[in-house]
């Protein structure tokens, strides 16, 4: 008799501490494959962003000085692009970069 009770008492041990274990969950997840451009000149100014002739956005340059350690970000896909900046029409910039994950390249118009 004293076997069966330990018996049941064992059962119901390993039935309650290897339960289904309701909301503890854990997952994993990686950094996202994006990269941020920043970008600086002497003054503000609106100009015109190409990457690889086919992502096209509008951003606004940040004057540096030393006061001013952060500019805006603008998120891109991760890799290597073609980097075409214009303003009012005309090129001011064209570059190769590449940019790993979660890398942010500061670019300064001259």
């Amino acid at each position: 008799m004293k076997q069966l009770r330990y018996l049941i008492f064992a059962l119901l041990a390993i039935f309650t501490f290897t339960g289904c274990r309701v909301g503890r969950t854990s997952s994993t997840s990686g950094m996202p494959q994006e990269s941020y451009l920043a970008f600086w000149s002497n003054g503000k100014r609106n100009i015109e962003v190409s990457l690889d002739n086919s992502i096209f956005f509008n951003a606004q340059t940040k004057k540096e000085s030393v006061h001013n350690v952060k500019g805006k970000l603008y998120a891109i896909p991760a890799g290597k692009h073609e980097l075409e900046i214009k303003e009012n029409g005309r090129v001011i910039y064209k570059k190769y970069i590449f940019l790993s994950a979660q890398e942010t390249q500061n670019i300064q118009i001259p």
